[in-house]
């Protein structure tokens, strides 16, 4: 039978309230010495809201945010906020932010960010630097050890330094 139908089971140590057709897709409102909780009866793991005596816990799936006074705890495959043009998101695979033409991705691969056409990739072989310009200001000293250096410039390349540089 489709049509809807209610009941009201009461047991020792809890009361549901149920609604909805005899067949999938119910609703029970249950209370209990743990707290007050809705559910969907709809599917094998069913959402629901949970209010206890020091945490809200909502739950679809294996989805799941519990809200207690020491903090929120979000369980889930992934999970993104979206606000305006600012986008973050996590998954397995990795943490990204976005804002416009400016993001930040960590993942397996490293670290990269990248703004318009700028961008820093790090990973555990290399730091990848391109850049339209580059400006660098140093208050203290420099010191470059390489074991293989090449450099080439389509442009210029200005130098000035208050000391000599010596190589050895």
């Amino acid at each position: 039978n489709d049509s809807p139908q209610a009941s009201v089971s009461l047991a020792t140590d809890k009361l549901t309230v149920s609604f909805g057709p005899g067949v999938g897709g119910a609703y029970n409102l249950t209370l209990s010495n743990n707290g007050v909780a809705i559910q969907s009866t709809s599917e094998n793991n069913p959402p629901q809201i949970e209010l206890g005596v020091d945490s809200i816990q909502l739950q679809v799936g294996d989805s799941k945010i519990t809200i207690e006074n020491t903090g929120v705890t979000i369980n889930a495959s992934s999970f993104t906020v979206t606000c305006g043009d600012s986008k973050l998101s996590m998954d397995g695979q990795g943490i990204s932010t976005q804002f416009q033409q400016a993001s930040n991705t960590i993942n397996q691969q490293g670290h990269s960010l990248t703004a318009g056409e700028n961008s820093i990739a790090i990973t555990n072989e290399n730091i990848t630097l391109t850049a339209a310009t580059l400006n660098g200001n140093m208050e203290a000293g420099e010191k470059i050890q390489t074991t293989i250096r090449n450099m080439i410039a389509d442009a210029t390349q200005n130098i000035q330094a208050a000391l000599t540089q010596n190589i050895n």
